[in-house]
């Protein structure tokens, strides 16, 4: 399954961790699929969403956030013995796994690639996911509509200011 979507996938692109890639890990991705392109890390995270139908995460880090928040359909997937999540997240973690969103399995997750490939976006857009990934980001991502309103309410807040 998991060479299925490495062949299957026009353009694929592997974006390598950050400070923790090393030429090595561009070459393995490069010899076991000459036809992927690897990124570095260094090109804007934003534009390479932009252009992607489908994203993968396999750390946890911002990236799916950004995904989410520009409403990019996107698969998780770690190990979570690696890449801890604090037990307040699990919860919403659990309801992105019902969803097929979040995977501790890449069998798992290749196989849910595979039943969705076709109509991404349905599945992406179904009231169930979009539940799930709507209640995540507004606990961990949202972005304020007046974000200097939000801020100087808080500072009032925290001052007293009734004002």
């Amino acid at each position: 399954i998991i060479s299925w979507i490495i062949n299957s996938i026009p353009s694929l692109i592997v974006r390598l961790h950050t400070g923790q890639c090393c030429f090595d890990d561009q070459l393995k991705w490069q010899r076991y699929c000459p036809d992927i392109i690897v990124d570095d890390g260094v090109r804007n995270l934003d534009e390479l969403l932009r252009q992607s139908r489908l994203y993968i995460a396999t750390y946890n880090s911002t990236g799916f956030l950004q995904a989410f928040n520009m409403n990019i359909p996107t698969i998780m997937i770690w190990n979570p013995l690696q890449w801890e999540l604090r037990t307040s997240a699990l919860p919403l973690f659990s309801n992105l796994a019902k969803q097929g969103v979040f995977h501790t399995d890449p069998v798992s997750a290749a196989n849910h690639i595979a039943s969705v490939w076709d109509d991404i976006d349905g599945w992406w857009s179904s009231e169930a996911v979009r539940t799930c990934i709507e209640e995540f980001v507004a606990q961990y991502s949202r972005q304020p509509r007046n974000l200097l309103h939000d801020i100087s309410d808080c500072i009032r807040t925290a001052i007293g200011d009734k004002g």
